[in-house]
């Protein structure tokens, strides 16, 4: 089924957000195969927007590893912490994991401020 451009984003949250596994996961792949950045990104966000616990922490070791460009880290964050469950798995993760904070972006204060906010 085609999805209108300006209807992506919410359909990709909204699959995501009240499905499970088998729904992030395809979204996943839509991310991975993404051949226009803006899919890319919508992609993210939306599987930043999971309640489930588990596929929070997938989104999180996705966030910091190959599958997701360092420029688009913030966003995804934000997207994950404008939810109520997202916002505490976030907030843990950067508690706990600091140092991949440090690893993929640096010790920039300027960069640490953008995660932060």
């Amino acid at each position: 089924v085609a999805v209108p451009g300006d209807l992506y984003g919410p359909v990709l949250v909204n699959v995501v957000r009240n499905g499970g596994a088998e729904e992030f996961e395809a979204v996943a792949a839509l991310m991975g195969s993404a051949t226009l950045a803006e899919r890319r990104v919508r992609a993210q966000a939306a599987l930043a927007s999971t309640k489930h616990p588990a596929l929070l922490a997938r989104a999180l070791a996705m966030a910091f590893g190959p599958e997701v460009k360092a420029q688009d880290t913030p966003s995804m964050l934000a997207a994950m912490a404008s939810k109520p469950e997202g916002r505490a798995a976030a907030w843990a993760f950067l508690q706990s994991e600091w140092p991949k904070v440090e690893e993929r972006f640096g010790k920039s204060p300027i960069m640490a401020a953008g995660i932060m906010k």
